[in-house]
């Protein structure tokens, strides 16, 4: 009786604690991505410092040693370069992050699994700096394209509510009628009906948001292929990150966020569906 009431406290401390981190962080993330510019910036470099650091923390549990510093200035580097524009191409900035890490694995006094110090730093940069700096470049898309810079931020919105519902939806019809393993190897928790769920769920929510709300930023059809993109390389997006941690064997990549685990399991299938959305806008809407 006592571990079943232990266990209500906890449940109970966790559910407190995703509805204060919520209270607080949803209402930040709206500011920010409304405002757009630096405040933008600032948050997209919140996301790739925090997320790098728990990506490589969780790297160095195989006995990986990647160059966490060099990392995190890496992607903070190509960020900077998508907002500020420089001059300086993407392609130097490249070039020179490769040639740096390369170089600093001489200066390492063990020279054992080199290749795969080099490598997970470099994969870190480019799956949470790269992708998450296209979150800059969705933000700026008016600004490139003539129309009014505000949209940029509603788009963004947009994302981030149809995931969030995409989310819930895939949750609350896998825990009520999943039955069949989506991937099981990867998650053993994820069912072929959750999946279901949330891209149906995805798709209701572009549909409300493109038909009602936001019917002046972008045409109903341009919503509802954004929502599928949402409920489909969204929920792969959230399989790679679970291929990953099922790798390192741990749930969550920091308890950073009580109750929703660190901003890698935040943010994986933003990592997605961000770049894959500014690209379908950018090519084949404006």
């Amino acid at each position: 009786m006592d571990s079943n009431r232990d266990a209500g406290k906890t449940k109970g401390s966790a559910l407190l604690s995703r509805i204060l981190v919520g209270a607080v962080g949803i209402p930040f993330l709206v500011f920010m991505v409304l405002k757009g510019e630096l405040f933008l910036l600032v948050l997209v470099d919140l996301i790739i410092v925090l997320g790098l650091w728990e990506f490589y923390r969780m790297l160095e549990v195989k006995g990986i040693c990647p160059f966490r510093s060099l990392g995190i200035g890496g992607g903070l580097l190509l960020s900077w370069q998508l907002y500020f524009k420089t001059g300086v191409g993407n392609e130097v900035i490249i070039t020179f992050i490769l040639l740096v890490i390369m170089v600093a694995e001489l200066a390492r006094r063990r020279q054992r699994n080199s290749i795969l110090h080099i490598a997970v730093t470099i994969l870190g940069i480019f799956y949470v700096g790269w992708l998450s700096s296209h979150f800059i470049l969705l933000r700026e898309l008016p600004r490139l394209v003539g129309v009014d810079y505000s949209a940029g931020g509603w788009y963004l919105l947009a994302i981030f509510i149809i995931t969030w519902i995409c989310d819930t939806g895939a949750y609350g019809v896998g825990r009520a009628f999943g039955r069949h393993p989506l991937l099981l190897r990867v998650s053993p928790k994820k069912t072929v009906e959750g999946a279901i769920g949330g891209l149906v769920s995805a798709l209701l929510a572009g549909l409300l948001l493109g038909g009602v709300f936001l019917k002046d930023f972008l045409p109903l059809r341009h919503f509802v292929i954004i929502a599928i993109i949402v409920g489909t390389i969204g929920q792969i997006g959230d399989l790679v990150e679970s291929l990953l941690k099922r790798d390192v064997q741990i749930k969550d990549t920091s308890r950073l966020l009580p109750g929703h685990g660190g901003v890698l399991d935040r943010f994986d299938s933003l990592l997605f569906i961000v770049p894959v959305t500014y690209w379908y806008l950018k090519i084949l809407v404006f």
